[in-house]
């Protein structure tokens, strides 16, 4: 059976004056507030959430290396015009690339502590069903 099919069967059998009856007010009323909660809540998979780090790490990885290349590039590109134009060598300020890498590691944080909470779900699900 389905989620959505399970949420609907209880939603159905909630409503209903008999099923309410044979099984007490108490317990209607906490199916209600699991079905509350399944509603206004999104579940992401482990499987999404493994593939989105995934994802984060092959798009920080040609962050880094473009950064790189513009860095190489960019200064020796520079430092030929500035020799030209002046004849000698100049120092140049370095752009920040470092925020902008220390903010990816940022992110990359967070999504880490998303797939952890995913597993760490996937491990009371087991030993949930397991002590079943």
């Amino acid at each position: 059976m389905e989620l959505e099919d399970a949420v609907a069967l209880l939603e159905a059998k909630a409503s209903s004056p008999s099923f309410r009856k044979a099984v007490g007010r108490s317990v209607v009323e906490a199916i209600n507030t699991l079905i509350e909660q399944y509603k206004c809540n999104i579940l992401l998979s482990q499987n999404y959430i493994l593939k989105l780090l995934n994802d984060y790490y092959i798009f920080e990885s040609r962050i880094k290396r473009l950064i790189e290349l513009y860095e190489e590039l960019s200064r020796g590109a520079l430092s030929a015009v500035l020799r030209a134009a002046l004849g000698e060598d100049a120092e140049l300020p370095d752009a920040d690339y470092g925020l902008l890498l220390r903010e990816l590691e940022q992110y990359r944080e967070e999504l880490f502590k998303l797939a952890e909470l995913a597993r760490e779900a996937e491990r009371r699900c087991h030993s949930t069903s397991s002590n079943a």
